[in-house]
């Protein structure tokens, strides 16, 4: 991840604004590429809210990304509480625009990773949607494997949901 000219600055967990900046980076790509409104910003909102209210540190994970004015460059963030006790979930998943083909994204991904066989996650999951090429690329990289798709739509904006697991062990 270090690798990255435009981030100055790495940390974990929770910072006052945070919840917002990792909102506006998300509204800010999916909201005029994918057309993702309302229902999409405040399930985002929602969800990242409840899972820093119960933030552990063991089983949990927020990376973020900062350049040298302290502008959030990019998030990952692992919860090890949404599924079972020996799988993690990689959630909110994030690269600004103007970091995007930096390995800012991958260094992210691989931090999260690492977080996981640190922590003793048997394996990782989670989801996307059809479309988001470079993403997918990395997850297959990486080892993930597509095991599943559906037309169950949880950011409301008329996608293919897609499912993807690693196994560490």
């Amino acid at each position: 991840m270090r690798d990255s000219s435009l981030a100055n600055e790495f940390h974990a967990g929770y910072r006052p604004g945070v919840i917002a900046e990792i909102v506006q980076l998300h509204m800010d790509y999916y909201g005029p590429v994918w057309g993702f409104g309302i229902p999409f910003e405040t399930g985002l909102a929602t969800g990242l809210g409840a899972f820093l209210a119960g933030y552990n540190d063991e089983l949990d994970l927020l990376q973020c990304a900062r350049d040298k004015t302290g502008a959030l460059l990019g998030a990952i963030a692992v919860s090890g509480r949404d599924r079972f006790p020996d799988t993690a979930r990689i959630r909110w998943f994030i690269v600004a625009d103007r970091a995007q083909g930096s390995g800012l994204g991958a260094g992210l991904f691989q931090t999260a990773l690492s977080f996981c066989r640190d922590a003793d996650f048997q394996s990782a999951w989670l989801t996307t949607f059809e479309g988001l090429e470079a993403a997918r690329a990395l997850y297959l990289k990486t080892s993930f494997r597509l095991t599943g798709e559906a037309d169950e739509d949880e950011w409301s904006g008329g996608v293919r949901e897609q499912h993807y697991e690693l196994r560490f062990y």
